[in-house]
């Protein structure tokens, strides 16, 4: 009987074992590059919230005092998730776009996804241009099926994130649209 039970014992000492050397090699080939996790630290460090002042672009058909994000790190630390909401006389009035971005370990980049509160979805890439900055492009559609491309050109500094949006044509021109500094907020007390 003990022959028996210790038999079985090492047979699932020995399962375990190449259970957890399997987990671990899974883990390791999954890793994020280093830019993917610093990126995504930058953006969720402190309160995760970030506002940009909108008065450049401010109009009847867009009220808004500034714009906001928030982000957070998703399962495992392993995506990020976030949200564009609108303010007007300092107050949050509402999400206008949720994001969600990914490491997708057999194409080797970062994927975005994004949705707008109108039906609008959005798909592309992000990757890193330099030192802390970063260049993303993303194919729109709209609710009938018209797609447009934008790409973001970011530099992120300490507490301060300059990024350049741009419509990129079929033929991959890219023509500056709009242009704002995002400044991380406190965390709320």
């Amino acid at each position: 009987m003990w022959k028996q039970f210790s038999g079985n014992a090492m047979l699932g000492g020995l399962a375990c074992a190449a259970l957890l050397l399997l987990t671990v090699r899974a883990q390791q080939g999954d890793a994020l590059p280093g830019w993917v996790t610093a990126d995504w630290q930058y953006w969720t460090q402190g309160s995760g919230r970030w506002i940009a002042d909108n008065s450049a672009y401010k109009a009847p058909n867009e009220p808004f005092d500034a714009y906001g994000t928030e982000w957070k790190l998703g399962l495992g630390k392993k995506s990020l998730k976030g949200r564009l909401f609108a303010v007007r006389d300092g107050k949050e009035v509402g999400t206008i776009w949720e994001f969600h971005s990914y490491w997708h370990p057999a194409e080797k980049r970062v994927v975005l996804l994004q949705f707008g509160s109108d039906g609008t979805f959005a798909t592309g890439t992000m990757r890193v241009t330099g030192e802390k900055m970063t260049e993303s492009l993303e194919r729109f559609f709209d609710p009938a099926g018209k797609s447009t491309q934008l790409g973001h050109r970011a530099e992120l500094h300490p507490g301060e994130a300059r990024m350049q949006s741009y419509d990129v044509s079929e033929d991959g021109t890219w023509t500056q649209r709009r242009y704002y500094v995002w400044k991380l907020q406190p965390p709320a007390k």
